[in-house]
């Protein structure tokens, strides 16, 4: 029997591990190029894209997507590059409802999902983050991102069970 404070700390120590543990890795995003897989947000493009002519240059800006969901309100792929300019910022908040936003416009927006999933891995709300990566394989079933990440999950929680036996 496991002591509730060791219990406890136990858990802390996996969050913290499988934090770790992704920030860590790298693979192939949803278009096939290779990526730090890192607890990022990714747009259907892989990226949030930059302004054409200036590489270095900033991503678009959350007051442009704003204006473009003004012209285009039902534009989940905006709605998806909001939620991760908003993450980006820390507003974890803002972040959730846009990419719930996203999924309300389109329910097969596999990225906005994945994004969900990170968000709460993020927050270390792990099963919620598993929920979120399985959706993601519902609807495209070999998701290299939602696919790291599930294992990640499983290798780490399996590292618990063996210290905790």
């Amino acid at each position: 029997m496991v002591s509730g404070s060791l219990k406890k700390a136990t858990i802390h120590f996996f969050l913290a591990s499988l934090i770790i543990v992704a920030a860590g890795c790298s693979g192939e995003d949803s278009t096939g190029q290779e990526k730090d897989s890192g607890i990022k947000m990714v747009s259907q493009a892989g990226s949030i894209p930059s302004p054409a002519g200036d590489p270095s240059a900033a991503g678009p800006s959350i007051a442009q997507i704003q204006t473009a969901l003004q012209t285009d309100p039902n534009n989940s792929g905006l709605h998806n590059v909001l939620g991760i300019l908003y993450a980006q910022e820390g507003n974890i908040a803002g972040a959730h409802q846009s990419f719930m936003t996203a999924i309300e416009k389109n329910p097969e927006n596999v990225e906005a999902y994945f994004n969900l999933g990170n968000l709460a891995l993020q927050e270390q709300q792990v099963q919620m983050a598993l929920q979120f990566y399985r959706q993601v394989l519902a609807l495209d079933p070999e998701h290299q991102g939602a696919l790291a990440r599930l294992t990640q999950i499983s290798k780490a929680m399996e590292q618990i069970r063996e210290k905790q036996a």
